[in-house]
């Protein structure tokens, strides 16, 4: 259970911060602003 935990927290991480760039790229604004 801890190895698939941490997993699930790694892959939540990954998928977040592609989010993240994504809307950053949808809304052309520089990290900066964010």
């Amino acid at each position: 259970k801890t190895v698939s935990t941490y997993k699930t927290r790694l892959l939540l991480k990954l998928n977040a911060h592609s989010l993240v760039d994504l809307i950053d790229w949808q809304l052309d604004l520089p990290a900066e602003q964010l």
